[in-house]
């Protein structure tokens, strides 16, 4: 139910980056893990897309899917990445991420292969910033 002057949108990335949250935490601490998140938001309206042009007046775009991309919620450094579909191309937003799915594993299943056999025993997303800033 529609809560009025609600910012339903608003509530609904809360709820989703809560939970994606939560799953993370509830997959940590588990050795090896390789754990893929790609939360969404089905919407059951028309989605547009709004750009502020040269001459500031907006345009607005009717779309099937957009990405929202913000800060965590938990005010770390980590954003949020959630795509909002429309339920008529859920289906065919969902076969697009299962190809990208494939192709990513395909092209790193060496490395996921070790990964998992604990070739990597002490990886963790820690050490990889770790490196990044002595570069």
């Amino acid at each position: 139910m529609r809560e009025e002057g609600a910012d339903n949108a608003y509530k609904a990335i809360q709820v989703v980056e809560k939970s994606t949250n939560y799953f993370i935490e509830l997959v940590n601490g588990r050795t090896p893990t390789i754990t893929f998140y790609f939360p969404i938001i089905v919407i059951d309206s028309p989605l547009y897309e709004a750009k502020l042009k040269p001459d500031n007046e907006i345009e607005l775009n009717e779309v099937n899917s957009i990405t929202y991309i913000g800060r965590s919620i938990k005010g770390n450094a980590v954003f949020s990445i959630i795509d909002i579909v429309t339920k008529e191309t859920v289906v065919t937003y969902s076969n697009i991420l299962m190809k990208e799915i494939n192709c990513f594993i395909a092209d790193n299943l060496e490395i996921i292969t070790e990964f998992l056999n604990n070739e990597y025993a002490d990886y963790s997303a820690s050490n990889v910033y770790e490196d990044r800033e002595d570069d």
